[in-house]
């Protein structure tokens, strides 16, 4: 009788450690049950795929179509439906207006609808401009670093991360967005999504302290310091890491760390970025953004520390002070404008003739032959580097100008190749030359030229 008790008291654990496995760590599903519940149940009701809750990294370089940089990490607190699609995708221009439909549905500030396209700026530019944006933001991922998160090279694929960073479900292939079922789920997410504030009390971040000025020698190496400190265990934070600017002739060399120092004041550890200017002048490291990780919780938090100006001077000498400029010399400065004024509106006037002569057809004409020499550029650069989807791209651009349209089977190759993983065939991209070689041979001799060598 004790052994059966063991036994079933063994089962009963057991079934309930299962049953819970799928909220995992979940900061908020983790802890209310009866919510989860009501989540599986909304999901079953859409027959979405339901993935294995995990924190979603969303800190991937993406670029909106002003070509600004993008980070999805900074929505956090927000229900977002990150959707994979293309202009030339019948099947996601058809599920267009029932994700139109559902937004117009939900006009709750914590839901967006987020666009994700790896054709070019242009294209999906263009596509949105005939009335199709339905996207609270476009984005463009050329190079797939969104591929982690749909899976093959199908599209659409749509997934739901909800405003605790989690990603949710999947949706591959269209569906009808409008429907009560989808409804429900995004508003019941947005419901439980975590306020700013909650994020903050989980997510502290260390107090930072570093120099904002410094004065350094160009073509030495030197150090930027940074001390962080905190309250609390040692091992609060799992993972911590800095992102610098990009700055055009300054080098990182590398980035070390201390040790955590504990004390009844608190903990801290140092970290030590290694950089080296290559010339004198001004720099301006903005923002400087600091990537920390909580030990037992798996969401990637940021904080923007500031920034620190840099002043460089060139080897083996010093700044020298700033003098006080004489009233005279700006009245010199002011007559050297005026005079660079007057020369160029004479430059204008003698050759407004010039510019006038240019009818709008010879216009149009020199715009199109720089548009070619662009487009065989890339395809010749593309094709050296083995670039078979951007090289197909180029192709297509050469023949929508020459032939005012594009193959379908030629577009649909590149992206077979780019989405796919499809390995193309010499053969296939020698005949798909040869054909624009020919286009280009009587209205453009030399451009065919260029494209003479390839496959």
């Amino acid at each position: 009788m004790k052994r059966f008790t063991l036994i079933l008291i063994s089962a009963c654990c057991l079934l309930s450690s299962l049953t819970n496995a799928w909220a995992g760590n979940h900061p908020y599903f983790s802890k209310h049950p009866q919510q989860e519940k009501k989540l599986e149940q909304l999901l079953r009701q859409t027959k979405m795929q339901a993935l294995e809750l995990q924190p979603a990294d969303l800190s991937v370089p993406l670029k909106d179509l002003k070509g600004q940089a993008y980070d999805l990490s900074t929505q956090r607190g927000k229900v977002l439906m990150l959707s994979r699609w293309a202009t030339w995708c019948g099947a996601c221009k058809s599920e267009m207006p029932f994700k139109q439909k559902l937004r117009q549905n939900i006009t709750d500030k914590r839901f967006m609808l987020v666009g994700i396209s790896g054709e070019d700026q242009e294209t999906v530019a263009d596509f949105h401009k005939q009335g199709n944006n339905i996207f609270d933001v476009s984005l463009l991922d050329p190079n797939n670093v969104m591929g982690k998160f749909f899976p093959g090279g199908a599209i659409p694929v749509t997934i739901i991360v909800d405003g605790w960073g989690w990603v949710i479900a999947l949706q591959q292939g269209a569906a009808r967005w409008d429907s009560p079922p989808f409804v429900q789920l995004i508003r019941f997410l947005a419901s439980v999504a975590p306020r700013k504030e909650q994020l903050k009390e989980k997510a502290p971040a260390p107090v930072a302290q570093f120099a904002k000025q410094m004065t350094v020698k160009s073509n030495a190496p030197f150090q930027l310091t940074f001390s962080l400190s905190w309250r609390g265990e040692p091992d609060k934070y799992a993972r911590l890491s800095f992102r610098l600017p990009k700055q055009k002739g300054l080098r990182m060399l590398g980035v070390s760390s201390s040790s955590t120092s504990a004390s009844k004041r608190g903990n801290t550890r140092t970290y030590t970025i290694n950089l080296q200017a290559e010339k004198a002048g001004t720099y301006t490291l903005d923002p400087i953004l600091l990537n920390y990780w909580l030990k037992d919780y798996d969401q990637h938090f940021q904080k923007a520390l500031g920034k620190v100006s840099l002043s460089v001077d060139a080897a083996g000498s010093v700044l020298a002070p700033k003098k006080k400029i004489p009233v005279w010399a700006y009245g010199l400065l002011g007559a050297a404008v005026l005079l660079l004024f007057v020369f160029l509106v004479l430059a204008k006037r003698q050759g407004g003739q010039q510019d006038e002569a240019l009818s709008p057809e010879e216009e149009r004409k020199l715009a199109q032959q720089k548009q070619l020499e662009t487009f065989v550029e890339k395809a010749v650069s593309s094709a050296k580097e083995k670039q078979f989807a951007d090289f197909l791209d180029a192709l297509v651009g050469i023949q929508k100008i020459v032939e005012k349209e594009e193959q379908p089977a030629l577009r649909t190759l590149a992206e077979s190749i780019r989405y796919g993983g499809q390995a193309p065939k010499q053969d296939v991209l020698a005949e798909h030359t040869r054909h624009t070689r020919q286009l280009l041979r009587t209205p453009h001799p030399q451009l065919a030229s260029k494209l003479e060598s390839l496959f």
